[in-house]
């Protein structure tokens, strides 16, 4: 009988280190990067591989919905791990992709600004990211969290 408790404890613990362990992986950080829309857009989610899309101007809409994508501004820290973390670049090779784009097709980067949760606020299906510290749901809502 004492073998049996044992296990049973051991089974039993076992089974609570494995759900610590994953409330851990999954707590929410302040520095987290969230994809954020206006609250107008009727998308309640999107994927890594949309966003990547969205931000380098190869989707335009989200379920016929036509958006509108903000960048932070270069060189911050916020799009640095944006561009890391979404587009799969460097900060130098997001800035050479747009160079790029400019001569071979016209095509001109989103819109940059220091606030992107207030632009994406201000702005009718807009999309844009920020650290989940500076989110607020009052004026925005989240469609991916990274």
């Amino acid at each position: 009988m004492f073998r049996h408790l044992r296990m049973t404890a051991f089974i039993v613990l076992s089974a609570l280190g494995i759900l610590a362990g994953q409330g851990v992986a999954q707590a929410e950080k302040p520095d987290d990067i969230l994809i954020v829309a206006n609250k107008s857009l009727k998308a309640g989610s999107i994927s890594i591989a949309d966003a990547k899309r969205i931000f380098l101007k190869e989707k335009a809409d989200l379920n016929g919905e036509r958006i509108t994508p903000v960048n932070a501004r270069s060189g911050s820290a916020l799009r640095n791990a944006f561009a890391v973390k979404v587009l799969g670049m460097s900060g130098a090779e997001e800035t050479g992709y747009w160079e790029d784009q400019k001569i071979k097709t016209g095509t001109h980067k989103p819109t940059e600004l220091a606030d992107t949760v207030k632009a994406v606020f201000s702005l009718k299906n807009g999309i844009s990211y920020c650290y989940r510290k500076d989110f607020n749901p009052a004026v925005a809502k989240i469609l991916l969290a990274l």
